[in-house]
């Protein structure tokens, strides 16, 4: 009779044992096809520890372009969805900063989000700023765009 309870109670546990571990499988299962999924949707941009001097020197320049940044891909993305978008810093980069004839030329990566920073696309804006400081958007390249989820079909045009 003991020895009966004995082997029920090694079974309940066993099961139990088999039933945890399949659930921690499954996890760890969606788990890496969250990560993987994130992974494809990742484009590097700055990051919000600079490490150099030329880091903090490149935040910087995005920092002050932030507002026109946001004036002009806002003339471009407004056309194609209902709500605003965001940009924020930490998914814009200075790419490149070169010395022109009449001043500087910078190239800027910037991926703007919509929601809880699901990236909408990938743009490119080529500034020049002249001596005097005016600062002048000299080409706007769209570059990728990225597949919304489902939710947010209903805000494109």
């Amino acid at each position: 009779m003991i020895m009966r309870r004995v082997r029920k109670i090694r079974q309940v546990t066993e099961s139990n044992f088999q039933s945890i571990v399949c659930v921690l499988l499954f996890l760890f299962a969606v788990i890496l096809c969250t990560e993987d999924y994130m992974e494809q949707k990742k484009v590097e941009t700055l990051s919000m520890e600079a490490v150099s001097e030329e880091d903090l020197k490149s935040q910087t320049i995005v920092a002050l372009l932030h507002n026109n940044i946001e004036k002009d891909l806002s003339e471009y993305y407004d056309k194609r969805f209902t709500v605003p978008l965001e940009y924020f810093l930490y998914e814009m980069k200075l790419l490149h900063l070169s010395p022109v004839q009449s001043g500087y030329e910078m190239l800027v990566g910037i991926t703007p989000v919509i929601g809880p920073h699901d990236a909408v696309g990938y743009d490119e804006l080529t500034y020049v700023v002249d001596y005097a400081g005016e600062l002048t958007l000299k080409q706007h390249k769209h570059i990728k765009d990225y597949e919304l989820p489902d939710r947010y079909r209903d805000i494109q045009k």
